[in-house]
Formats: C-alpha cells, sequence, structure tokens
C-alpha cells in the first residue's frame, strides 16, 4: 500500500496524441522510511546513472547539476528509458522516453520531493514549458 511504501503524491497525463505513451509529469515526496529509495543520492544514482552502458561523450543527458528551487538546494538531470508497449512478444515495439528530474530535500533532509516531466523524445519541446511552470509553483510543504 502507499502508507506501507511512504511515498505520496500525484501524476497528471497528458493528451496522446499521436504518440503512443502519453506525456506525464509527476510530483512525489518520499517520506523517511519509504521503502523504494531510502536516501536522496539513492534515488539520484539510481535514476542518473546508466545501468548498463556507458553515456557517449555526447551525452549530457545524465549530467547532474545543483539548482535552488523554493529555497533550497536541489539536484536537476535528464535521463532516456525505454517503454515497452503493445502485447508481450519478443520483439516488442519500445518508445524511448525523455525523462526530466528535479529531486528537492525536504525541511530536514530526511525525506525529499521528486518532480519528473516524462515524455517521448520527439515530444519533449512540447511539454518543457508547460513542467517549468509547475516547478516555479512548487513550494515543499515541509
Amino acid at each position: 500500500s502507499q502508507d506501507e511504501k511512504k511515498v505520496y503524491g500525484l501524476t497528471l497525463f497528458g493528451p496522446q496524441g499521436d504518440s503512443k505513451v502519453p506525456p506525464t509529469i509527476s510530483v512525489h515526496y518520499y517520506a523517511p522510511g519509504n521503502l523504494l529509495h531510502k536516501t536522496m543520492a539513492k534515488f539520484i544514482r539510481g535514476h542518473a546513472e546508466p545501468l548498463f552502458d556507458a553515456p557517449s561523450k555526447d551525452d549530457s543527458s545524465r549530467k547532474v547539476d545543483s539548482i535552488q528551487l523554493a529555497g533550497r538546494e536541489a539536484t536537476t538531470f535528464n535521463s532516456k528509458s525505454v517503454r515497452y508497449i503493445g502485447p508481450r512478444s519478443l520483439k516488442p515495439e519500445k518508445v524511448v522516453l525523455f525523462e526530466h528530474f528535479i529531486v528537492v530535500p525536504d525541511s530536514n533532509d530526511r525525506g525529499f520531493y521528486v518532480l519528473k516531466l516524462s515524455v517521448p523524445s520527439a515530444t519533449k519541446t512540447r511539454y518543457t514549458a508547460i513542467f517549468e511552470n509547475v516547478v516555479k509553483s512548487f513550494l515543499p510543504g515541509r
């Protein structure tokens, strides 16, 4: 259950249009003791570092930067992932997703917030401004 996982938040789905995967914007709070990522650093490592292969020299998608957000030192990075869609098969159809993360500590540095944009790579510029508006309006509660 959500109370057991200690991850709270929401995910907004945008219009799918011609894409096979809808764009999403999510804001989640990972409370202290959550079952998924015990620390903010572990979350960042798990999502910013490539799992199987090293990024190419011209790939800045996994560069981790520090920013200020809502008066706090936050971490931002981009990532690419693949979502397989359609029926289960030996060669499922795949969609490459562009993901932009902003990770913000809570006021006591025990839990953290994650703001995330996830869109098909071909449509990323269409949703960047919407995500930026969500980020600008973000006010962490604790």
